[in-house]
């Protein structure tokens, strides 16, 4: 059996194409890879490769030149939604949550890269709320934890996209915080009466968690008794 080194181990890793293990996952990366689809919607438990799967695909796919940027957001509630409050820039306000997607970039295009790519910020993190008024083209765009968009945020994010550009929103309506109700939930009940199949809906469930067998355990206990 041939011996790799720490490094030749790395790029087998980084050069491995993204599979789905599950049908689920499967038909996240169908839709990811498929042009028509401009706007992807996932839904469903922890540890199901909703994240994973939609940050790695948009760093491969950046990697070969098809987009020109990786945006990253995530609806900040704290302090009664205060993001002033919060210490920092966008970027240092973002940096608690921030740090695994941007491994996972690191993982498929290598540190290096990904170091340039946030000095040239090509590859960026940031906060829901901070996009009003932009529009996004040649972009990757992926909105994390999205259960916590308000209606307006939902309604804002589906209409910034523009040209050669993709919108992953994830998220867990089990785990919506807001008092008002989640405007993800308010964007999936309008996408199933839009027939023009360029807005997909995939809904994971616990069968796909794929992270550990507790965390299947426990999204279990937690669905047995909310």
């Amino acid at each position: 059996m041939a011996k790799h080194n720490h490094a030749e181990v790395h790029e087998l890793h980084r050069t491995r194409p993204i599979h789905g293990m599950t049908d689920n996952q499967k038909a996240l990366v169908s839709a990811i890879d498929d042009p028509f689809i401009e706007q992807i919607i996932i839904t469903g438990p922890a540890g199901t490769g909703k994240s994973y799967i939609s940050v790695g695909k948009a760093a491969d796919y950046f990697n070969k030149n098809k987009q020109q940027r990786i945006i990253i957001v995530r609806p900040m509630v704290a302090n009664g939604d205060e993001i002033g409050a919060l210490p920092g820039d966008e970027r240092e306000k973002s940096e608690p949550w921030a740090k695994r997607p941007l491994e996972i970039i690191g993982e498929r295009i290598g540190k290096g890269k990904l170091q340039c790519d946030l000095n040239k910020e090509r590859i960026e993190v940031g906060i829901l709320q901070m996009m009003q008024g932009a529009s996004f083209d040649d972009t990757w765009l992926i909105v994390d934890e999205g259960q916590e968009m308000t209606k307006e945020q939902a309604k804002m994010v589906v209409t910034r996209m523009g040209t050669n550009s993709k919108l992953i929103i994830n998220g867990d309506i089990a785990q919506c915080n807001l008092p008002e109700g989640s405007g993800l939930k308010y964007l999936i009940d309008r996408v199933g009466n839009h027939k023009s199949g360029k807005i997909k809906h995939i809904e994971f469930n616990i069968d796909d968690c794929q992270r550990s067998d507790v965390c299947k355990d426990w999204l279990i206990a937690f669905e047995e008794n909310p």
